[in-house]
């Protein structure tokens, strides 16, 4: 995928999930319900970058860790 910022302003439903650095499962159930899918006249659909790009953004203000402090000790992984 190249990136970000050379990508095109389409982007195929196929590489929709790699573009935004997830597998297929986790895009169908988290990104795909909230995009608008577009047909392109051949059989498949595609997305628009910019509301790729809204979605990430979105979802790292809503699910993102907050930025570490300088100097602050490592989050140790939490034990299930």
């Amino acid at each position: 995928m190249p990136d970000r910022y050379d990508a095109p302003i389409r982007v195929p439903w196929a590489l929709a999930p790699a573009y935004l650095g997830m597998n297929r499962e986790e895009f169908d159930a988290k990104a795909s319900p909230f995009l608008r899918e577009t047909p392109n006249g051949r059989g498949s659909t595609y997305f628009y970058r910019k509301d790729l790009d809204a979605w990430a953004d979105k979802h790292k203000r809503e699910q993102g860790r907050p930025p570490k402090q300088p100097g602050a000790p490592r989050a140790k992984p939490e034990s299930k």
